[in-house]
């Protein structure tokens, strides 16, 4: 796992211990994934949270001398568009990048800003006639957990906002994404 930020900032190089770096690619796939490509062919960038324990490099006869290493203790990383959008699927970025391109208003609901069993969109476009914003889902799983998942969601959209009164694309049908809901006039 290569990490790279501002290279003219800081003179400091970070260490991640090899039980931490294992632990951060369980838990964070998809980031792991980012990083492990290229960086020329990255279509996304990965935010790092990462408690470290800092110490000044003072050995007299290092060639580090005055640099700063940071050893990663624990963290956590999170895929971002390039607009700094969090996204958990290729499917999800695609869409985020283009309601960004059509310069769309919109909301990214976070997971943390919700309870466990809340419903909640993976995007709520919020320049639509709808003055509440309208709804927008990605399905992009076929596995037996998430099927369940994605009818409790279906039918809380369909109750809720109205069958069509919310935007999906299946994804696993590998057909193209459909159009956004007209915006307002502007």
């Amino acid at each position: 796992m290569t990490l790279s930020g501002q290279r003219d900032g800081y003179r400091c190089f970070v260490t991640v211990p090899a039980a931490e770096r294992n632990r951060l690619v369980r838990s964070h796939q998809l980031a792991a994934a980012t990083l492990a490509l290229p960086e020329a062919a990255r279509q996304a960038h990965v935010a790092a949270l990462l408690y470290v324990t800092a110490r000044n490099i003072g050995a007299p006869n290092s060639r580090w001398r005055g640099w700063i290493e940071a050893k990663v203790r624990t963290g956590a990383l999170m895929t971002v568009s390039r607009s700094m959008l969090p996204f958990e699927s290729s499917h999800e970025l695609a869409v985020a990048d283009a309601l960004v391109a059509a310069g769309r208003a919109f909301e990214k609901p976070l997971r943390f800003d919700a309870e466990r069993d809340l419903v909640f969109p993976d995007f709520i476009l919020q320049d639509t006639v709808r003055s509440a914003g309208y709804p927008m889902e990605v399905f992009d799983r076929m596995d037996e957990a998430y099927a369940a998942r994605r009818a409790g969601k279906e039918n809380y959209y369909n109750m809720t906002f109205g069958v069509g009164g919310w935007w999906s694309w299946d994804a696993t049908t590998g057909s193209r994404m459909p159009p956004f809901p007209s915006g307002r006039l502007r």
